[in-house]
């Protein structure tokens, strides 16, 4: 398994649930990201949900339609929520676990036979690792963050990420200048096989 995808075209489907806060500035990291996608003639599918409801069915259903449309594109999930270190809290104030969301997210890899990458902009994100242990196949790799990011670090950072990622820079290698161009030091990358390799040395002390 690659921790990158090689010079693959690739879409971005975005699933933002922003808070009254944000709404009231209106501020959206979704819609700010595909403005820059689109600068650089990349796809992207924003959809903004508020409640579970939405949320499920922007993973269970209509990111189908969208890799159909996109037959020939590599898939990158792109959630924007507030985070917790259990899972995300949606605009709703309902929350969605890292386990229910790795259920949701196990099909879609599947469809896009063990490709997924999935990028992630919360707070504490980097604690949906547990999502790939177990038996789990839910992405074969993931971006996220160990933190707290405000939303301008946040933005900056994947605006670089999707830049270089889309040049044909590995994940890897682009996620150590997404953390110099924003001065936030805490996002991570990680392969799905790596987090099933320190579960195994966790299990073994």
């Amino acid at each position: 398994m690659y921790d990158y995808l090689e010079q693959v075209p690739f879409f971005v489907y975005v699933i933002e649930s922003p808070s009254a806060e944000d709404f009231f500035n209106n501020r959206s990291e979704g819609e700010m990201l595909r403005k820059t996608l689109s600068l650089h003639d990349l796809n992207c599918v924003l959809k903004t949900t508020t409640d579970r409801k939405n949320f499920i069915n922007a993973l269970e259903v209509d990111v189908f339609n969208e890799i159909e449309r996109h037959s020939n594109m590599q898939l990158i999930i792109h959630i924007s929520a507030h985070g917790y270190k259990g899972g995300l809290c949606l605009t709703s104030k309902e929350t969605i676990g890292w386990t229910e969301i790795a259920k949701i997210l196990e099909p879609i890899n599947v469809k896009m036979n063990g490709t997924l990458l999935l990028c992630l902009s919360a707070c504490d994100s980097s604690s949906a690792c547990t999502m790939g242990q177990g038996t789990n196949e839910p992405f074969i790799s993931m971006v996220a963050n160990k933190s707290k990011p405000s939303w301008s670090e946040t933005a900056t950072a994947y605006s670089c990420f999707y830049h270089l990622f889309s040049k044909g820079h590995r994940a890897r290698d682009v996620v150590e200048i997404m953390c110099k161009a924003s001065d936030n030091e805490h996002f991570v990358f990680a392969t799905l096989e790596e987090i099933k390799f320190v579960e195994r040395l966790s299990k073994k002390k």
